[in-house]
């Protein structure tokens, strides 16, 4: 079977260059340090500490978000929050870009079976860097108008629907999962193809039309691996919970382990990148 093929040829790619797991790892390490230092700067370390199985639990960043605006709500920090988190996502997204950059340069190298390195990874990795935020930009206003095209009629129906806010929120959900699948093969076409962002737009939806089955069943085994992954998770963070009820330090606990699954959720993420690019090589057009 194809799909066997690809995830073993995958497994044995991860396992030969190693040193693709790098611009993930970084790229998690990146956000950890701009949350933490967003996180200081509004005066937020209280509302983690307090309840940080929130991390975990579904709608748990929600819960957590519900929380924090109360603090700043009442401690009027809504500018400072607004501008401070602004701040951090536009110096996350284009220090991510790079290492998205460099990480799939790294995996078309190794995939060429050529040797990778992370000095060469990152020069290869540059000519592509304005590439990728073109992608990202793109990606985001497609999201963007399909969103607002769907979520319109919706809106005009509230006065008559009672439940249209839950109706708009499933219509995102399912423009974001329908995105993700028409554009699934986007950066191993970018990288492999050495295209501008539009063309690799355009041959990922090429690709769907023509391979729709093929792509997804490869769409589903990466959902079925992070599902997975996170089941696992949820099983060790409730074993955790119940060895440790009650004790002083589970705060401190349940935020390291947040850390632990964060970093194992890299190495699947990292596998799964590697995957997709095995499985686009196997009906590259």
């Amino acid at each position: 079977m194809v799909y066997f093929y690809n995830i073993v040829k995958s497994l044995s790619l991860f396992r030969k260059n190693w040193k693709i797991i790098v611009p993930s790892l970084m790229a998690f390490l990146t956000s950890l340090v701009f949350a933490l230092i967003f996180i200081y700067m509004n005066g937020l370390f209280p509302v983690l500490f307090r309840d940080p199985s929130s991390l975990f639990v579904s709608g748990g960043l929600a819960a957590i978000a519900k929380k924090i605006s109360s603090v700043l709500i009442t401690q009027s920090q809504i500018l400072k929050i607004v501008l401070s988190l602004a701040g951090f996502v536009i110096a996350n997204f284009f220090v991510g870009s790079g290492l998205i950059a460099m990480k799939f340069s790294m995996i078309d190298r190794a995939a060429k079976g050529k040797k990778i390195s992370l000095r060469k990874s990152i020069f290869g990795g540059s000519k592509y860097y304005w590439r990728v935020i073109e992608m990202r930009v793109m990606v985001f206003i497609l999201i963007l108008i399909l969103s607002l095209v769907l979520s319109l009629p919706l809106f005009i129906l509230s006065g008559y629907i009672s439940s249209s806010s839950f109706l708009v929120a499933i219509s995102v959900i399912l423009i974001l999962l329908l995105i993700r699948l028409l554009l699934l093969f986007r950066y191993p076409i970018l990288f492999r193809e050495n295209v501008r962002a539009v063309s690799a737009l355009t041959k990922a939806m090429d690709l769907f039309k023509s391979k729709t089955k093929y792509l997804m069943s490869v769409w589903g085994i990466s959902i079925v691996l992070l599902f997975v992954a996170g089941l696992f998770s949820e099983f060790f963070r409730i074993v955790i919970m119940d060895a440790f009820y009650g004790a002083v330090g589970l705060s401190v606990i349940l935020i390291v382990f947040y850390f632990i699954k964060e970093i194992v959720l890299v190495f699947v993420n990292a596998f799964i990148d590697i995957f997709l690019f095995v499985s686009y090589l196997k009906v590259r057009m």
